[in-house]
């Protein structure tokens, strides 16, 4: 017995060809955006930038499979099958072209981060599925409600339009019912936070229901659910979108946290140093960092107990510095003596003059640090400042005083850099 909507003619097949172009294209123009070193958690975030792609090649399948209903409404009603048998046969192949896109682009986010501790989080690949979901609903609403010509289209541009949207308003709870937002998480640093994903496969899974009732709505129905579908659709995604948008109001343009401390493994002493498992199983930091810390503690500088990669401000005892898996040396350099720096580098304190002498003298602290730090691992040149120092001639004047002023300057200089009400002290010369 031949299926009330046969094979023939399944859009999802086709679809699945321009999507994964797509997709292909995305990650070859934007390679390093999409793929992530060493770290599962970011890179199952930043596949949902490619959301825009399987979510349109969904809705187009959804609106060629809500074309056929319409076309085959009559049929549909006096077959006496259940509406939702019709609606899984209908559905399931532009969820499955959209799901098999979807896991394309997380298989391309985390290409670099295969034999890293973990894998791809599943409760980020549920709100995947449940935002693809989504997206075929609304392209079935419109194959189902629309002229032929215009469903297809329509369904293309809602479902662009609604990622790309949201993504970018600045009322930040409506970035999170969509889904895209997800991509901005994250660094070895920090982790993902659930409230994010959960909102998206909330609003996602219980949105696209409502859509359904929509799409089925039959005021000939025996089903009282049917009749007056219209209406609890749109009462049910109503709901829906205010309950998410409450959920979201306390998330910020980010869903990240600091990745807790617990998650990482210290050794050493004078100093500490911790780092996370990516860190260390990847391209272990740590020769590295000990090395340039007992070039700056030689010439003088004091460091705290410990250092932990952090995106946190330092405190008296702990300096944070941003690590990333699979850093060149130079990368390391710079980041611990950019760690050394006030956290605002240098503040604005009411003038320009002296904001850009501030500035200079941060530029010139940081090339000493670095000039210091680096001997032994890598040619200082080769390490990117913190702040661009705009008179080279001031590290060589400053560097043919005595090692002891040097020190002094420095010091000093670290600790004015933060404080409006402190002098500028003199640069040191031979």
């Amino acid at each position: 017995m031949r299926p009330l909507i046969p094979w023939r003619s399944r859009a999802a097949i086709w679809s699945l060809l321009p999507g994964l172009a797509g997709i292909v294209g995305y990650s070859v123009q934007f390679g390093s955006e999409t793929t992530v070193v060493g770290y599962w958690p970011a890179a199952g975030a930043a596949a949902a930038i490619f959301l825009i792609f399987s979510c349109a090649a969904a809705a187009v399948a959804g609106a060629w499979e809500g074309r056929r209903h319409r076309a085959l409404h009559l049929a549909v009603r006096t077959s006496g099958r259940p509406a939702t048998e019709v609606l899984v046969q209908l559905l399931w192949p532009p969820l499955a072209a959209g799901v098999v896109l979807q896991l394309v682009g997380v298989a391309i986010s985390g290409a670099r981060s295969w034999g890293s501790p973990g894998g791809p989080a599943p409760f980020v690949l549920s709100a995947y599925v449940a935002i693809v979901f989504f997206h075929a609903a609304v392209g079935f609403v419109s194959g189902r409600w629309l002229p032929p010509v215009a469903g297809l289209p329509v369904a293309l541009l809602v479902s662009y339009s609604w990622l790309g949207f949201t993504w970018a308003v600045d009322y930040f709870p409506l970035r999170y019912l969509a889904g895209l937002t997800i991509s901005d998480c994250c660094s070895v640093e920090t982790v993902l936070d659930d409230r994010a994903p959960a909102i998206a496969l909330g609003f996602s899974a219980v949105g696209g229901a409502a859509l359904l009732l929509v799409a089925v709505a039959d005021r000939a129905a025996g089903s009282r659910l049917r009749r007056h579908g219209v209406a609890s659709g749109v009462t049910l995604l109503a709901v829906t979108t205010t309950v998410s948008l409450l959920a979201g109001s306390g998330l910020g343009a980010s869903p990240v946290l600091e990745r807790p401390a617990s998650q990482a493994s210290c050794s050493g002493s004078r100093p500490t140093i911790c780092l996370f498992p990516e860190q260390i199983q990847r391209s272990d930091p740590e020769p590295v960092l000990r090395r340039a810390v007992d070039n700056l503690e030689a010439a003088g500088i004091g460091l705290p107990a410990t250092i932990r990669t952090s995106n946190a401000p330092s405190t008296r005892s702990t300096l944070h510095v941003v690590i990333q898996v699979e850093m060149s040396n130079a990368d390391i350099v710079h980041s611990l003596t950019t760690a050394l720096l006030p956290g605002d580098i240098a503040p604005y304190c009411g003038s320009e003059q002296d904001y850009d002498e501030r500035l200079e003298d941060a530029a010139l602290v940081d090339a000493w640090l670095i000039g210091v730090a680096s001997s032994g691992i890598v040619e200082a040149r080769d390490v990117d400042p913190a702040v661009e120092l705009t008179t080279p001639g001031a590290i060589r004047r400053l560097r043919s005083a005595t090692d002891s002023a040097q020190l002094r300057w420095v010091t000093a200089t670290l600790d004015r850099l933060p404080d409006c009400a402190a002098s500028r002290v003199a640069v040191p010369s031979a």
